[in-house]
């Protein structure tokens, strides 16, 4: 079956993407994060997410710690898949569960927007990150994201 789909997987296919993400905060606390996610195209339209980290934290004090993040699972579908200025447009949704006790069971919602403008393709993200208090945990953490990127035929 041949497919040319945009940001989303054809049916039944299987993606694997591995990332790594470091970040150095103001505080010198460093942090290195090895990330697998797994996607299955489980409608023509409609992608499966699963994905899950684990981390590694240098302290100033030589306190290090390591261990696994949450797990994320999320469905992802698209609305519309756009033409001239109109955007191809989908959400992806879904919860990130603790994998420590008294962590937090997040809600994830995301909004993608692709535009195409050749040879460019434009991408926006805008998201949300709700906290919740079902895992039992005592504080609550929302966060509110966005993204933006292109690519080009001469991208790595």
């Amino acid at each position: 079956m041949h497919c040319n789909r945009k940001w989303f997987s054809c049916k039944y296919n299987v993606d694997a993407e591995f990332t790594f993400e470091y970040q150095k905060a103001d505080d010198d606390v460093k942090s290195k994060i090895l990330e697998n996610s797994y996607t299955l195209g489980v409608a023509s339209k409609m992608d499966l997410i699963i994905g899950y980290a684990y981390e590694f934290v240098n302290l100033p004090d030589d306190d290090d710690t390591r261990g696994m993040n949450d797990v994320e699972i999320q469905l992802k579908g698209v609305f519309n898949e756009g033409s001239g200025l109109l955007p191809a447009f989908g959400i992806k949704g879904g919860v990130s569960l603790p994998v420590d006790k008294g962590g937090q069971t997040t809600i994830l919602l995301t909004g993608i927007a692709e535009w195409e403008f050749e040879p460019f393709k434009v991408f926006a993200n805008v998201g949300a990150d709700i906290g919740t208090r079902l895992a039992g945990n005592d504080e609550r953490t929302d966060v509110i994201r966005a993204s933006f990127a292109y690519s080009s035929p001469h991208s790595l």
